[in-house]
């Protein structure tokens, strides 16, 4: 069954998919669902003639970002309770889905960060600079650290 949720709902499910509002609202008469993304994409592999297909462009940065926010919030229910090994995985997997542009737009807890990054990791960061710095970081160089931390996060860089 489709469940409309109205015309923003199918505007968003068009710019997902990379196709036209009106042509989402002849794929629901058709039975694709219209309230989740994934769903309307697995309906159109299934149902839809892949070569005349328009090809799916992939989800939309806003729709990794919160991927990655949702699995962030229940790495840190399932960290509370000592099992982020449950979901440290899926969640690593989802932060390197997300654009270099949009990743400052993912937060998580400081005991987050620190469990993604490891032990080894917090310990040269720990150790930090010998004295204090003269100044406070720039824009650009709490950009740069920032970045390291994330790519630590997902596993894209590691230190060894």
């Amino acid at each position: 069954m489709t469940v409309s949720n109205g015309r923003g709902q199918k505007s968003k499910i068009a710019r997902e998919l990379g196709i036209s509002g009106a042509a989402v609202g002849k794929l629901a008469a058709r039975g694709m669902p219209i309230d989740n993304a994934d769903a309307a994409r697995r309906w159109r592999a299934a149902n839809l003639n892949q070569l005349r297909a328009r090809p799916d462009p992939g989800p939309s940065a806003e729709t990794l970002v919160q991927r990655a926010q949702s699995l962030a919030e229940l790495a840190s229910t399932a960290m509370a309770n000592h099992r982020l090994d449950l979901v440290r995985d899926e969640l690593r997997e989802a932060l390197r889905a997300v654009p270099d542009s949009h990743r400052a737009q993912v937060s998580m807890s400081v005991d987050l960060w620190k469990a993604l990054i490891g032990a080894y990791a917090l310990r040269v960061l720990d150790e930090g600079p010998r004295q204090p710095p003269e100044e406070p970081l720039s824009d650009e160089d709490a950009e740069f650290v920032g970045g390291v931390c994330y790519s630590l996060a997902c596993a894209e860089a590691r230190i060894t």
